[in-house]
């Protein structure tokens, strides 16, 4: 980012839907914008599942995405990478990060966007929201009231 401070958008989805439905459903909205987007799950296995899923469902279309990030292809646009995601080499390619909410998420860096998914919200929740926003960054707060309807709260 080439502004001196660091900004970026944060939102906060509280999911009742499985994340695999609602990430494909998201995926197709971002990748109209042009945005490179790392997906951030927490094990090999649950890459694999949400690989398999996006080539998969809807049995009539696919999500073109990539679990190879090591020779980034600047055809593609959408990136699964379990475990650590400052561990990705090429970090500054992106622009979005979606965070899956098998994973214990520590700190903002390096994207423009952050979408963090959680499958129960808490007090705790509400309070971290008010501290990133006491430290700078725009965060919004979703909740699903139905499957894919949203409520900002």
């Amino acid at each position: 980012m080439n502004s001196s401070v660091y900004s970026p958008d944060i939102n906060l989805y509280n999911i009742k839907s499985k994340f695999e439905i609602l990430l494909s459903v998201l995926l197709k909205k971002l990748t109209k914008s042009g945005s490179n987007i790392l997906i951030n799950l927490s094990t090999l296995e649950e890459q694999s599942y949400v690989d398999k899923f996006l080539w998969t469902t809807p049995k009539d279309s696919f999500i073109p995405h990539t679990t190879k990030i090591d020779n980034l292809n600047p055809l593609e646009k959408i990136y699964l990478h379990y475990g650590d995601y400052e561990q990705v080499k090429n970090l500054l390619s992106f622009d979005v990060l979606i965070v899956s909410p098998t994973v214990k998420f520590r700190r903002f860096k390096s994207f423009s966007k952050f979408l963090l998914f959680q499958t129960n919200q808490s007090q705790s929740d509400e309070n971290g929201k008010k501290k990133l926003i006491n430290l700078g960054f725009n965060v919004k707060s979703f909740v699903e009231c139905e499957a894919l309807k949203w409520k900002v709260i």
